[in-house]
């Protein structure tokens, strides 16, 4: 199953072993041969979000490396109100969720003006493909469904979950293609 899911997900082996490791054990059990239906329709809300996990847990770390980076430089130049804002608190050292991280990928596009220029230049020079080919509605659609997938109390679909591992390769992609 890693020699598939490597040729599946060309990025693949930029995840650390951990995460090699819980992605290959996640796509056996939603897809192996030897994982019962009924058990998969059980696992499957499960396996689905850890796999979302992730992606979040990935494209924390390129925050982070942008915190590290740029952080202090740019609380510095934070004007004083805006200490409310989720971004400039994670600046200062709270996390971000996945939907959260996706919405300051989204600000750093708006035209004319991105709502942190500083991340954008960021983005541009330290993550191109995200930056390039970052597609909004994939982006939000991977966020809503990891959202059930992890916090709902409903089960996730067959295609639901195949959708978000689809979304999940698609973001991945971009973070280490």
């Amino acid at each position: 199953m890693t020699s598939v899911v490597s040729r599946h997900l060309s990025s693949f082996q930029h995840l650390d072993e951990k995460s090699r490791k819980e992605w290959v054990g996640a796509a056996v059990l939603l897809w192996g041969s030897s994982t019962p239906s009924w058990n998969r329709a059980l696992l499957r809300r499960k396996v689905a979000g850890a796999i979302a996990d992730i992606v979040e847990d990935h494209l924390g770390r390129l925050f982070d490396r942008f915190r590290r980076g740029r952080g202090r430089a740019m609380l510095e130049q934070t004007a004083p109100g805006s200490s409310e804002e989720k971004f400039v608190r994670y600046l200062k050292g709270s996390r971000l969720t996945l939907g959260e991280m996706i919405f300051e990928i989204d600000g750093t596009r708006r035209f004319p003006k991105p709502q942190y220029p500083d991340l954008r230049a960021w983005l541009q020079s330290n993550a191109r493909r995200l930056s390039l080919e970052w597609d909004p509605k994939r982006a939000g659609r991977l966020n809503d469904l990891r959202r059930s997938a992890s916090h709902g109390g409903s089960d996730v679909s067959e295609q639901d979950a195949s959708e978000l591992y689809d979304l999940s390769v698609w973001l991945v992609d971009l973070l280490y293609g």
